[in-house]
């Protein structure tokens, strides 16, 4: 749960434990309206927030083509980007996802963390991208993977994709959750 959800939870029992329900007069009624219009609001931005939480998350089918076109529209729009991966098995020859990471390495805006250096990491590597491994970690298998939007810079978002329940998840954090988008084993590999 957010710390702005909590706060918000907050408020409402503030204003409810302040509310005078057993007089009438006219002042008091001033004030109860007031409080439950702040209650009102407060419950409208725990309303959007648990709605932007549960769902306005990407859900895709797991292999579903979907997903290489999602993730080619926000890297379209980022500039540098890192992106963490088993196998970039979503990037296939000629695709417009190849295309547009091959802009990115001849740009310099690409950095690849894979398994083991794949023939398309190999090509987008000659291409300029800057390619690392995580093999030398043994027996590590990662159960997501995450893209890091306008990496290394002021406003960078991460997506994170995972399966669960047969379906393909994507997240999307801002520079708001700090402790997601400031990854340090980004840096350690």
């Amino acid at each position: 749960m957010s710390s702005r959800l909590i706060g918000a939870i907050g408020a409402i029992v503030t204003c409810v434990s302040v509310i005078d329900f057993s007089t009438n007069s006219f002042g008091s009624l001033g004030i109860n309206f007031g409080l439950l219009l702040t209650i009102g609001i407060v419950t409208f931005f725990i309303v959007s927030d648990i709605k932007h939480e549960l769902l306005d998350r990407k859900r895709f089918e797991s292999n579903d083509p979907k997903i290489a076109v999602f993730l080619c529209e926000q890297l379209k729009k980022a500039g540098r980007v890192a992106i963490f991966s088993r196998d970039i098995s979503w990037i296939t020859s000629g695709s417009e996802a190849e295309k547009l990471l091959l802009q990115k390495a001849n740009s310099k805006e690409l950095v690849l963390f894979v398994q083991s250096i794949t023939s398309i990491a190999q090509k987008l590597a000659n291409e300029g991208a800057e390619v690392r491994t995580y093999q030398k970690f043994s027996g590590y298998k990662p159960k997501s993977r995450f893209t890091v939007l306008d990496y290394e810079k002021t406003g960078s978002r991460v997506l994170i994709g995972y399966s669960s329940n047969g379906e393909h998840l994507i997240d999307e954090f801002n520079d708001s959750n700090k402790a997601i988008v400031d990854l340090g084993p980004v840096n350690a590999i």
